[in-house]
């Protein structure tokens, strides 16, 4: 059985502009909010592990199948902030 993913009327709709407005206000609102207490080179590098985690949500919670490119960008990605971290 596959899921269906047509939103059917108008409702559905705004119910996904409604959550998409509200999640991206809040979550641009927290890093907003936080830049001035990290530092710039911190926040720059929190900043980068954002695909990481959602690639971990996708794998780990949502059973979303990755690939070894990904992984391997993923690896590449925390590398990347390991040795930025380290400056």
């Amino acid at each position: 059985m596959t899921a269906c993913f047509i939103l059917s009327n108008f409702d559905d709709w705004g119910w996904i502009v409604v959550y998409g407005v509200v999640m991206q206000c809040m979550a641009w609102g927290m890093i907003a909010y936080a830049i001035p207490l990290l530092s710039l080179s911190l926040t720059g590098l929190l900043l980068l592990s954002e695909p990481v985690a959602a690639l971990l949500i996708d794998y780990f919670y949502l059973d979303k199948p990755i690939d070894v490119w990904q992984w391997y960008g993923t690896g590449l990605t925390l590398l990347a902030i390991y040795l930025g971290a380290k400056k």
